[in-house]
C-alpha cells in the first residue's frame, strides 16, 4: 500500500498544480479578464442563452444587427459542454467548461503516456506538462481553440491504437472518427488541423506501414465529416459568404506570425515581461508582437520538460520519436508565418490555406509533443538506471547543463549591465518611463529571470542524482514531477487573472447609462487609440479589458443588454448582406448625414465615440481619472418594424447601393430593395397602413396590419436566406434591401404577418448526423450479434 501511495505522488503533485491554476476560474461572481473571453466569447454565449429562452437558440439579434447563431462555429452550439449556459449563468458555465477540459486533457495526457509505455511518474510529468503547461493555459480564453486542444491526447490515444491493431477495427475507427468530430464541433479549425497533422506524423513514424496507416486515418477523418455535419453544413454555407470565402490577404493571414526571438521564452517565459501586467508596468514585448502582444499568452513548457524532450529528441531511443519530432518541427516552422519563406509556399500550393489566420496558433504542436517525448525520455533513462546504467541520465543532465547556461544569461547580463535592462525596458514601452519606474522594471525582469535559472539548476541536480546509488528511484521522480508542478502552477496562475464580475457591471459607466434607454449602439473608434498604447489604471486585470468596457468595443456591451448594428467584422464570419451594409456605411464615410441615417435605419439610437488617444492621455495626467467615451444620441433612428411609402427594385445588389448612396440613404422615405429577375422600378405604399400587435423575439416576429393597397415593409434585422415570411398562413417572398435588411411586399387589407428564422443547413446537416449515428449503431449492432455466433461455432 505504501508504495502503491509513493507511486501515486507524481499524479497528485501533478494534478495538484492544475487545480491550483485554475482555482480562480472556480470561484463564484468572477470572470477571466483575458482577451477574447470577456469581450468576445462571452458575449456570445450571453446571445446564444438568450435566444434559446424562446426555443432553438438560432438567431442572435444583438450584434452585426442579427445574425444566425447555429451556423457560426464560434457559438459551438452543437458541442454538449456550451449547452452549460442553458442551466447556468453564461460566466459560470464558461469557467466550469475551461475547468472541465483542463481536467479533460490531464487524463487524456495520463492515458497517453500510460499505453506508450511510461510507469506513473512519467506519466505524471506527461499530463502535468501538458494541461498545466503555458500552451494550453494560455489560450484558456480562446475558447473554441482550448476546448478543441483539450481533446488532442484522446485523439492521438485513439490514433495509436488504430494505427497499431492488425486490421482497421470498426470501433477504433468510430472512436478516432468521434473524436475529431467533436474538435469539430468545439468550433475551431486549427485545433483540428492540429490533431491531423499529429495523427498523420503517428502515421509516418511506421515509415513501412505509413501508407496503409495514412489509410485508416483518412477514414476515420472521412467519418467524422458526416458525424460533424450538423455543424459543418451550416459552417461551410455561411463561410462562402464571409470575407475568408476567397482567402485572405497576404497580410491578413500571416498576421501574428512568431518572430525568431520569441523562442527564448522555452527557456525564460518573461524574458519579455508579463503580458497581462499592462497596468504594472511589467510588459516589454511590444516590439516582438504583431499586434503588440502575443496571440499564445505562453508557449513556456516548463524546464524539466523542456531538458528530457531535448534530450530524448536529439539522442532517440523513446516510442515514435519521428511523431513527436515531427509534430515540434512543423508546428515551430508554420508558427513562425512570414518569418519563414516555406510559409509562404504554403500558402501558395495548399488549397484554402489562406482561410485560416495566426500561424502562431500551430505553437499547440510543440505544445503537445514536448510533453510526450519528455516522459518517454525521462521512462528510457529510469529503464537503464533499473538495469545499474549510473551514466543514463548523462546525456539529459548534459542538456541541463546548456539550459542553465542559457537561463542565467539574461539575469546576470542584468545584474553586471544593468543599462542592458534599462535599454530594453525603454526600448519597448511606447511611451517614456521615469527612472524610479524604469528600476522598478528592471527589478521585476531581473526576478522573473532568476526563477528559470534557479528551476533549471534544480533540474541539473536532479540528473545528476541518477549517478548516485541514493535517493532511491521513487524519490527523484517525485522531487521531479514537484518541481514541474511547481513551476507550471505559479507560470500557470498568472495566465488565469480574474476580476470581480460585479466590478466589471459597475465599472461599464457609458454602459450602464446608456443600458435603458439605447436601442441600438455604434461605436465609432476609427483613429482613437493606438495598439501599443493603453492608459495604465489601478483597477485589478488586464489593462486591455478595462480599454475594452471603457470604450464599448463590440461585443463587450452585450453584458449591460445592449445590442450593435454594423460592428466590425472581426471574427470574419458575416453573412454576404451583413458585408454588403458595412461597405455601404465605409463608402458613406464622408457625408456624416447620410452615414446617420444609415445607422438609424439599423435601428441605432447612440453612436459612441471613444476619446482620442491624446485626450485620454491629457485627462489621466491631469486629473488622474479615464475619459468616458463621447455618447451622441442619433436624430435619424427608425423602428425595427417601419413600412417605407416608397421601394424601388434593382436587379442586382451593386446597382441597389449605388442608387442608395447617389440618394443620400434617406432610407425613411425611399427604399431600394435587391430583386433579381423582376423588371427594374419602383412602386409606392399606401399611405393608410396601420400596424398593432407587433412582436419581436430572438428569431421570430410578427404583426397585424390593415392597408388599402399593397404595402411594404422593412424589418431592421440582416437579411439571410433563412428567414421565411408568412402572412395569413402563406409564404411570400424575403426582399434583401441594398442595407442588407429585410423587406417584405404585403397585400392590401388586413392581415397577420409572421416572420421567422430557421437555416434549412441545419436540418441537412442534422439529418446527415442522424444518420450517420444510425449507421454506426447498426454496424456496432450486427457486429456484437455475430460475436457470439462465431464464438459458438
Amino acid at each position: 500500500m505504501r508504495d502503491r501511495l509513493t507511486r501515486r505522488l507524481p499524479l497528485a503533485a501533478g494534478a495538484a498544480a492544475l487545480l491550483w491554476a485554475v482555482a480562480p476560474l472556480l470561484r463564484p461572481a468572477t470572470l477571466l479578464a483575458v482577451r477574447d473571453l470577456p469581450v468576445f466569447h462571452l458575449p456570445l454565449r450571453i446571445g446564444f442563452a438568450a435566444a434559446a429562452r424562446e426555443g432553438l437558440p438560432a438567431w442572435n439579434p444583438t450584434v452585426h444587427g442579427g445574425q444566425p447563431i447555429l451556423s457560426n462555429p464560434n457559438y459551438a452550439a452543437f458541442y454538449p459542454p456550451s449547452w452549460l449556459a442553458l442551466a447556468l449563468d453564461p460566466v459560470t458555465a464558461l469557467h466550469l467548461a475551461l475547468g472541465l477540459h483542463a481536467a479533460l486533457g490531464f487524463v487524456g495526457a495520463w492515458l497517453l503516456a500510460r499505453r506508450l509505455g511510461c510507469d506513473d511518474a512519467p506519466a505524471a510529468l506527461a499530463a502535468t506538462g501538458f494541461a498545466a503547461g503555458g500552451v494550453a493555459l494560455g489560450i484558456a480564453s480562446w475558447v473554441p481553440g482550448y476546448t478543441a486542444y483539450a481533446w488532442l491526447p484522446w485523439v492521438l490515444l485513439a490514433a495509436d491504437r488504430l494505427l497499431a491493431a492488425p486490421r482497421p477495427r470498426a470501433g477504433a475507427v468510430a472512436a478516432l472518427a468521434a473524436l475529431f468530430a467533436l474538435q469539430l464541433l468545439a468550433g475551431e479549425p486549427v485545433a483540428v488541423l492540429v490533431s491531423i497533422v499529429a495523427t498523420a506524423c503517428l502515421a509516418i513514424d511506421r515509415p513501412r506501414a505509413a501508407p496503409r496507416a495514412l489509410t485508416r486515418l483518412a477514414l476515420a477523418g472521412a467519418l467524422a465529416l458526416p458525424l460533424a455535419a450538423v455543424q459543418l453544413l451550416p459552417a461551410v454555407g455561411q463561410l462562402g459568404e464571409s470575407a475568408r470565402s476567397s482567402g485572405l490577404s497576404a497580410a491578413d493571414a500571416t498576421t501574428w506570425s512568431t518572430a525568431p526571438v520569441r523562442l527564448a521564452e522555452y527557456v525564460s517565459p518573461r524574458l519579455f515581461g508579463d503580458p497581462l501586467s499592462e497596468t504594472g508596468r511589467r510588459w516589454f514585448g511590444w516590439p516582438v508582437h504583431d499586434q503588440d502582444f502575443p496571440y499564445l499568452i505562453s508557449i513556456y513548457a516548463g524546464i524539466p520538460v523542456l531538458v528530457l524532450a531535448m534530450a530524448a529528441l536529439l539522442r532517440g531511443g523513446i516510442p515514435r520519436r519521428l511523431a513527436w519530432a515531427g509534430m515540434t518541427l512543423v508546428g515551430l516552422l508554420v508558427a513562425l508565418g512570414r518569418h519563414n519563406p516555406v510559409y509562404a509556399l504554403l500558402a501558395e500550393t495548399v488549397p484554402g490555406w489562406t482561410v485560416f489566420r495566426y500561424p502562431e496558433k500551430f505553437l499547440l504542436l510543440p505544445g503537445a509533443a514536448l510533453p510526450f517525448a519528455a516522459a518517454l525520455g525521462w521512462q528510457a533513462v529510469l529503464e537503464r538506471r533499473r538495469r545499474g546504467d549510473r551514466g543514463a541520465a548523462d546525456f539529459p543532465t548534459a542538456v541541463a547543463g546548456v539550459v542553465v547556461a542559457l537561463a542565467a544569461l539574461p539575469p546576470l547580463l542584468l545584474t553586471f549591465r544593468p543599462e542592458v535592462g534599462r535599454w530594453l525596458v525603454n526600448a519597448s514601452s511606447p511611451l517614456p518611463w521615469t527612472d524610479e519606474q524604469t528600476a522598478a522594471a528592471v527589478g521585476f525582469l531581473l526576478r522573473e529571470t532568476w526563477v528559470p535559472a534557479g528551476v533549471a539548476a534544480v533540474t541539473f541536480l536532479l540528473l545528476l542524482a541518477h549517478r548516485l546509488a541514493r535517493p532511491r528511484e521513487p524519490w527523484l521522480a517525485i522531487a521531479l514531477v514537484a518541481l514541474l508542478a511547481a513551476d507550471l502552477a505559479r507560470h500557470g496562475r498568472a495566465l488565469l487573472p480574474t476580476v470581480p464580475y460585479p466590478t466589471v457591471l459597475a465599472e461599464g459607466t457609458v454602459a450602464r447609462r446608456l443600458a435603458p434607454a439605447a436601442d441600438r449602439i455604434w461605436v465609432d473608434d476609427r483613429g482613437s487609440r493606438a495598439p501599443a498604447i493603453r492608459l495604465v489604471t489601478d483597477r485589478p486585470g488586464p489593462a486591455a479589458l478595462w480599454s475594452s468596457v471603457d470604450r464599448l468595443e463590440p461585443y463587450v456591451g452585450t453584458l449591460w443588454g445592449l445590442s450593435y448594428a454594423l460592428n466590425p467584422d472581426t471574427d470574419l464570419m458575416l453573412t454576404g448582406a451583413a458585408r454588403r451594409a458595412l461597405d455601404l456605411l465605409e463608402r458613406s464615410r464622408g457625408d456624416g448625414e447620410a452615414r446617420r441615417r444609415l445607422l438609424g435605419a439599423w435601428g441605432v439610437s447612440h453612436l459612441v465615440r471613444p476619446v482620442p488617444l491624446e485626450a485620454a492621455l491629457r485627462s489621466r495626467w491631469l486629473t488622474g481619472r479615464d475619459p468616458e467615451a463621447a455618447v451622441e444620441p442619433n436624430p435619424h433612428r427608425l423602428p425595427r418594424l417601419r413600412f417605407v411609402p416608397e421601394v424601388v427594385f434593382y436587379p442586382t445588389a451593386a446597382r441597389a447601393a449605388e442608387a442608395a448612396l447617389a440618394d443620400g440613404l434617406r432610407l425613411a422615405r425611399r427604399e431600394h430593395w435587391i430583386a433579381p429577375g423582376r423588371p427594374a422600378g419602383r412602386t409606392r405604399s399606401a399611405l393608410d397602413t396601420r400596424a398593432w400587435a407587433m412582436t419581436a423575439g430572438a428569431r421570430r416576429h410578427s404583426l397585424a396590419y390593415r392597408a388599402g393597397s399593397a404595402t411594404y415593409l422593412v424589418v431592421g434585422l440582416t437579411y439571410h436566406r433563412g428567414w421565411r415570411a408568412i402572412v395569413d398562413g402563406l409564404e411570400t417572398r424575403v426582399h434583401a434591401t441594398a442595407a442588407g435588411q429585410i423587406g417584405l411586399e404585403l397585400p392590401a387589407g388586413e392581415h397577420r404577418v409572421e416572420l421567422v428564422f430557421w437555416d434549412p443547413r441545419v436540418t441537412w446537416g442534422a439529418a446527415l448526423t442522424l444518420a450517420t449515428l444510425l449507421l454506426m449503431a447498426g454496424v456496432g449492432l450486427a457486429r456484437r450479434r455475430r460475436a457470439p455466433q462465431a464464438g459458438g461455432g
